[in-house]
């Protein structure tokens, strides 16, 4: 029998063995660089979270409490996120906090 591999088992061992070698630094956060034209002018709660590179239960509760740091758009149910306010945030790391809608 011979032994396969799946290229993602490749890649994550490559990863690991980048890690342990000193080729990644794991004390960095990583922040996607993104091109504002590829974001549309509001997001989902779940796109933001990726965007601020926390997880989605985090988001809706800071948004419940009122503590996510930039405006929030809600329209019944639905909450979304303009997305101005969050490149603000990713850019200069603040942004005016404000209520929309």
């Amino acid at each position: 029998m011979t032994e396969h591999r799946s290229s993602q088992t490749d890649a994550r061992s490559a990863t690991t063995d980048s890690v342990r070698q000193g080729r990644i630094d794991t004390n960095t956060t990583y922040v996607p660089r993104i091109a504002s034209g590829d974001i549309p002018p509001v997001l989902d709660v779940p796109q933001a979270a990726r965007l601020l590179g926390i997880g989605r239960t985090l988001a809706y509760e800071l948004i419940r409490t009122n503590q996510w740091p930039t405006p929030v758009v809600r329209m019944g149910r639905l909450i979304k996120i303009p997305s101005g306010p969050i490149m603000e945030l990713m850019t200069t790391g603040s942004a005016a906090h404000r209520q929309a809608g």
